[in-house]
């Protein structure tokens, strides 16, 4: 598995440190684009409890 971009604020390193199987880290990473605020409504739509929170350990 490669990866492909990284999220704003999150680092490759955090992200081998948390994966537990073994990433290809090329030379260039791309960022993540933000969602847009429709995205963000639909995920608001289908999610009302805030599930989508609880799937991230937040250090």
């Amino acid at each position: 598995m490669q990866l492909v971009s990284v999220h704003p604020g999150v680092e490759i390193e955090q992200i081998l440190e948390n994966t537990d199987f073994e990433i290809e880290v090329p030379e260039k990473i791309e960022e993540s684009r933000l969602p847009t605020d429709s995205e963000i409504e639909i995920i608001q739509l289908i999610d009302p409890e805030g599930a989508r929170y609880s799937e991230v350990n937040d250090e």
